[in-house]
């Protein structure tokens, strides 16, 4: 039975590739959203390095 809970997970993977697959297609960048991205990720790039140096 615990082997079927790994296939239902993977099933969906594909429906983020075929979301990507149609934003490339597009051609058109969200920079805004390129933009929100880089925020959340240094944000926690400061979150991790806070956990880890609490010198700083």
């Amino acid at each position: 039975m615990g082997k079927s809970q790994p296939k239902r997970r993977t099933t969906t993977k594909p429906s983020h590739q075929t979301t990507k697959g149609a934003t490339a297609k597009k051609k058109k960048v969200d920079w805004t959203r390129i933009f929100l991205i880089i925020i959340g990720v240094m944000i926690v790039v400061s979150m991790i390095l806070a956990m880890i140096l609490p010198g700083r």
